[in-house]
C-alpha cells in the first residue's frame, strides 16, 4: 500500500540533477527551490506523496537531463519549508563585511563564476578558487564600506568595493564582478536589500556614481540593479582566438610599427572624437602611442583601402584591463578598434579582427577579450557578433544635491 502524507507533514526532499534548470521555472517545479552550481541543478522541497515525485522527475526527464540523485531531507510542513527558502517571505539580515565573512563570501563569489563558466568554458579557470579570491576580497574591507547578507548561519549575499577618485569627473564607488554576489534563488531581492543598507554609505562617503559590473548569467541580479536605477555602462566579451566565420574585406593590413606614429595617432583622434560626440559622450584620455607600440608584447594593425589608411586595431596582454574574470597570461585584449565612417559596412573591422586573432593564437594565446560601451552604436552591433558576452556593468548617478542636503541636516 502507498505510504501517505498529511498535508500537514509533507516529505523533503534534495534532487539533484545533471545541468543547469533556471530558476524561474520553479512554479513549473511545483515551487521547490532550484539552485544550480558547478553543472548541477538542486532542486529542494516539500512533496506530497509519491506521484507527486514521480511528477517532478517526469519533468527532468521532459528536458532531456539526467537525475544525479533524489533523497528524503525530513518531514515538516510546507509553512515551515516555505520559512527556510530565500524568498519573499524569508527575513534577511543586512550586516558590515567583516574580515570573518571573508571566506564565506569567496566562496559564493567562485560558486557563481563556476555557473557562468559551465555555460563558457574558456574563461579562464582559477576564479573558481576560494584561494584566489580570497587576497583580492580581503584587500577590500579597510577601503570602503561593504556589506553581507545572511540568512540564519548561511552568507548569501556580497556587496562591496572601492572608491575610483575621478570616473567620469566624480568621484565613484566600484563594485566589480568578484566583489558581489548573490544567492542565485533569489539574487535581485538580495541585492536590493544590501544596496538599500549600503547607498547611504556610499553617498556619505561623496560618492556620487555607483558602478557595479556582474557576472553574464545571473539575470534576475541584472534586472535587479536596473530597477534600483542602474543603466547599462559597458559589457566585456570573450572568444578564442581563432579567426570568425566571416572572411572580411579584401585589404592591405599590416603590423604598425613606431615610424607609424602620425597614422595611428590621426586614427586615436578620431576614435576620441567619435566617442565624445553623441550618442557616446564618453570623454577618453589621449594614448600615447609611441610609448605603446615600443612594448613588445602590443600589436597595432594598419588596414589600407587605395593606399589610405582606414582603420586599426590594437591589442594588449589581457591582465592588464577589462573586467577581472577575462585577465590571465593566455588572454589578449583589444585595447582600441576603430573604422573611419565612411569606410564602415565593407568587412574592414572582421579583417582587422581576424589578423589580430591569428596573430595572437601564433603568440600562444587562448582567449581574446573585448570590451564596449553600449551607447556607441557601430561597436554594440559589431563586437556581440563575434563574442560571447561575460560582463555586464551598470551605473547609477546620483543628484550631488542630496550630498549637501544631508550636510545641512547634519
Amino acid at each position: 500500500m502507498k505510504k501517505l502524507h498529511p498535508a500537514s507533514a509533507c516529505p523533503l526532499y534534495e534532487i539533484q540533477v545533471e545541468g543547469l534548470i533556471d530558476p524561474r521555472w520553479a512554479d513549473w517545479f511545483s515551487g521547490m527551490t532550484i539552485c544550480a552550481e558547478g553543472g548541477v541543478t538542486t532542486l529542494t522541497g516539500p512533496l506530497v506523496d509519491q506521484a507527486a515525485l514521480r511528477g517532478i522527475l517526469g519533468k527532468i526527464w521532459d528536458l532531456n537531463l539526467g537525475v544525479v540523485s533524489v533523497k528524503p531531507i525530513e518531514t515538516g510542513t510546507p509553512d515551515s519549508w516555505q520559512k527556510r527558502k530565500v524568498g519573499a517571505d524569508t527575513p534577511l539580515l543586512i550586516v558590515p563585511l567583516q574580515d570573518r565573512h571573508l571566506e564565506d563570501a569567496a566562496a559564493l563569489v567562485g560558486a557563481r563564476y563556476r555557473v557562468l563558466r559551465r555555460q563558457i568554458p574558456l574563461l579562464p579557470p582559477r576564479y573558481e578558487d576560494v584561494a584566489t579570491l580570497l587576497p583580492m576580497l580581503g584587500d577590500l574591507p579597510g577601503q570602503a564600506p561593504g556589506v553581507v547578507a545572511l540568512q540564519g548561519d548561511r552568507l548569501v549575499g556580497l556587496l562591496t568595493g572601492f572608491v575610483i577618485p575621478d570616473f567620469l569627473g566624480k568621484r565613484s564607488m566600484y563594485s566589480p564582478e568578484w566583489a558581489n554576489g548573490a544567492e542565485p534563488s533569489e539574487s535581485r531581492r538580495i541585492y536590493e536589500e544590501m544596496y538599500a543598507r549600503l547607498a547611504a554609505e556610499w553617498v556619505a562617503d561623496g560618492c556620487f556614481s555607483h558602478v557595479v559590473s556582474l557576472l553574464g548569467h545571473d539575470r534576475e541580479g541584472i534586472a535587479g540593479w536596473q530597477w534600483l536605477g542602474f543603466g547599462l555602462a559597458a559589457i566585456d566579451g570573450l572568444r578564442r582566438v581563432e579567426p570568425t566565420k566571416v572572411p572580411g574585406a579584401e585589404v592591405q593590413i599590416r603590423r604598425a610599427g613606431t615610424g607609424d606614429i602620425a597614422e595611428v595617432a590621426s586614427l586615436g583622434e578620431a576614435l576620441n572624437q567619435h566617442m565624445a560626440a553623441s550618442p557616446v559622450f564618453w570623454m577618453h584620455e589621449r594614448e600615447d602611442y609611441a610609448r605603446w607600440l615600443q612594448e613588445p608584447q602590443n600589436a597595432l594593425w594598419l588596414a589600407y583601402d587605395g593606399g589610405q589608411v582606414v582603420g586599426c586595431i590594437g591589442l594588449e596582454p589581457g591582465h592588464q584591463g577589462g573586467c577581472q574574470i577575462v585577465q590571465d597570461e593566455k588572454t589578449m585584449s583589444i585595447m582600441s578598434a576603430f573604422t573611419l565612417p565612411q569606410h564602415r559596412g565593407k568587412g574592414i573591422a572582421t579583417a582587422l579582427l581576424n589578423r589580430a586573432l591569428e596573430w595572437a593564437r601564433a603568440e600562444g594565446y587562448e582567449r581574446c577579450a573585448a570590451d564596449w560601451e553600449p551607447m556607441n552604436v557601430p561597436a554594440a552591433r559589431f563586437w556581440p557578433r563575434h563574442f560571447e558576452l561575460v560582463c555586464y556593468s551598470l551605473i547609477r548617478c546620483i543628484d550631488e544635491r542630496i550630498g549637501l542636503r544631508q550636510e545641512t541636516r547634519r
